[in-house]
């Protein structure tokens, strides 16, 4: 009978490279299968990209007829990418609602955020941003242009967690609604300024004004049919919310994903009344709806 011999051969160095390999794949695979880092949903800053002197808020990488953004920075519009800053006079980042048209009065100035300690100025003239083609600051603060915070800003738009803080109190409640946020129909001027895409928000009576009352699960989220309702309808993969892509979250939610915005003028509340019958002028900071607000 013959003794039993333990399998002692020495490994060789095929065998070595072999489960090198085998480890490494182990290691891989789950990246591979993770999809592209920065996919999930966006917390953080958004605005638009200039494209030749206009701004482009639906990501199709052309300014037209439709990149229009009711009461954007504070009250002033921007209208077929340019914006309608009559109102501003000498004053950076002044924010009162213009003529709802653009014209060669459209001349103003605005301060914005890059990490500086005077910011950057951006002129405008007869509506057109004289900045080289990319993205716009996130956050303007023309007092204090060193400081990046959102609510100290004179207005900044960002998203927490893919749901846009339209009221910039860094936070998403039910006053975070916002009407028009990027236009829908490419049309020569301002047009109805509530068409395209809102942002819902719901306090808990409706206090926004939308034609039906959204369910307050989805505050913050982008609507972009407009039709104060949270669906599949509600995402895209081309950057049509200024760059961005949106998906929806594990329930039927809608989400602004990682690419790209939201806003809010501490002392004026944008673009806010949408009445179901027809639409409005223009909102200014005198005719527009205050809703209530759980801030008090």
């Amino acid at each position: 009978m013959g003794d039993a011999h333990p399998d002692t051969r020495p490994r060789t160095p095929q065998r070595t490279l072999f489960l090198a390999l085998v480890t490494l794949l182990a290691l891989c695979i789950p990246l591979l299968l993770a999809g592209p880092v920065g996919a999930g949903p966006l917390t953080g800053g958004f605005s638009p990209t200039i494209v030749g002197g206009g701004a482009d808020l639906d990501g199709n990488g052309v300014v037209n007829g439709s990149d229009d953004a009711n009461a954007f920075y504070g009250d002033t519009s921007i209208i077929d990418g340019k914006l309608d800053c009559d109102a501003w006079g000498a004053v950076a980042n002044q924010g009162d609602a213009g003529n709802g048209s653009i014209t060669l009065a459209d001349d103003c100035s605005l301060v914005g955020y890059d990490g500086t300690p005077d910011g950057v100025t951006i002129d405008v003239v007869n509506g057109f941003f004289q900045v080289g083609d990319g993205p716009l600051p996130t956050v303007f603060n023309a007092g204090n242009p060193d400081n990046a915070d959102i609510g100290d800003s004179d207005f900044a738009w960002s998203a927490r967690d893919g749901r846009v803080d339209s009221n910039g109190n860094e936070l998403i409640d039910g006053d975070d609604c916002h009407f028009g946020l990027v236009g829908e129909t490419n049309d020569g001027g301002l047009g109805d300024p509530t068409d395209g895409t809102d942002v819902l928000g719901n306090p808990g009576a409706n206090q926004c004004g939308f034609a039906s009352a959204p369910n307050t699960a989805d505050n913050g989220l982008v609507d972009l049919n407009d039709d104060a309702d949270i669906t599949s309808a509600d995402s895209c993969s081309n950057g049509c919310f200024f760059a961005s892509t949106s998906r929806p979250e594990r329930s039927r939610r809608s989400n602004v994903r990682a690419s790209s915005p939201t806003h809010a003028t501490r002392s004026s509340e944008p673009g806010r009344a949408k009445p179901s019958s027809a639409p409005p002028a223009p909102t200014s900071s005198a005719a527009k709806a205050a809703p209530t607000s759980s801030r008090g």
